[in-house]
């Protein structure tokens, strides 16, 4: 496995390994999209990017609910590829399951998978995420050339985050290589993985997946938001709904849901995919009880 030094800038540009279960599903290309999208402000903003990250607070429906109508409006020009901070384990599930019309079968084996029970539901387990792939692959049933693709590890490699950021990193670089060239990939994982500058308060050496892409040009947006609620787990690893403070200052007008760039960068990020107030999506199951 590469150490995250040794995932230099440089080798960016080299062929790296493809990890088992990261390959892409067939993306439709015969199909004209038939369905409405909700309006995302600005969002031609990302136009030019092949890359973008959306740095989420996760445990949000408003997150996954805005990266929803990106795609959804992204897809009436190009394919698009939605990649989730799902355990790769999960993909071929996630296959059937958009290949399907929703049906209680294909349902019931989506969350079969262990992803769905464990005790620690960080809110990527959770019922908005559900909701954003049944988006997705409603979106597919309607002719939008959208494929879902998933960087994390299994559920019980322990790496440590560096470590973790780095095979994020390998895996986006190799969906980025084998993508099309007017294909554009939208990243949502948490706004630690999304920085594309170096070091974050408490390490200042910390490289995260978007910093190690750097060459790829990626487009980093953090999540804005007016304050609210999400699902989080603490230091002792009790999950619940957590009160946020705001991100955005108490001047900011820009209409919701919207997209802003900055012409800097800050706190890591290019600017916000604005989604306004947040509330707490719970997990789309009960963690298994730790007697069973």
């Amino acid at each position: 496995m590469l150490s995250p030094r040794s995932f230099a800038y440089s080798a960016i540009l080299l062929a790296l390994p493809l990890f088992c279960g990261c390959s892409l599903f067939e993306v439709r290309t015969s199909r004209v999209l038939t369905t409405s999208c909700e309006p995302v402000a600005n969002i031609r903003a990302i136009a030019k990017s092949k890359l973008v990250f959306f740095g989420e607070l996760h445990g949000t429906n408003e997150g996954p609910t805005l990266v929803g109508e990106v795609a959804c409006e992204a897809s009436r020009d190009r394919s698009v590829i939605v990649a989730l901070e799902w355990p790769i384990s999960l993909q071929l599930r996630v296959a059937r399951y958009l290949q399907g019309n929703g049906e209680p079968l294909t349902v019931a084996d989506l969350l079969e998978h262990p992803f769905w029970r464990t005790k620690v539901q960080d809110g990527r387990s959770s019922e908005s995420m559900l909701r954003l792939l049944d988006r997705l692959r409603a979106l597919r049933s309607n002719g939008a050339h959208i494929a879902v693709s998933l960087f994390d590890d299994s559920l019980e490699s322990n790496l440590k985050l560096a470590e973790r950021d780095c095979r994020f990193a390998e895996r986006l670089l190799e969906l980025y290589r084998s993508a099309a060239n007017d294909t554009q990939i939208l990243v949502l994982t948490g706004n630690l993985h999304s920085r594309v500058t170096r070091g974050v308060p408490w390490n200042g050496n910390f490289e995260s997946a978007a910093y190690l892409l750097r060459a790829l040009n990626p487009l980093a947006l953090d999540m804005g938001h007016l304050g609210g609620a999400a699902w989080s787990c603490g230091r002792d690893l009790e999950c619940s709904a957590h009160k946020f403070k705001a991100n955005l200052d108490d001047g900011f007008t820009t209409s919701k849901p919207s997209l802003v760039v900055n012409r800097d960068i800050v706190n890591g990020h290019h600017g916000f995919f604005v989604v306004g107030s947040i509330s707490a999506s719970p997990p789309a199951l009960p963690p298994v009880p730790q007697n069973q």
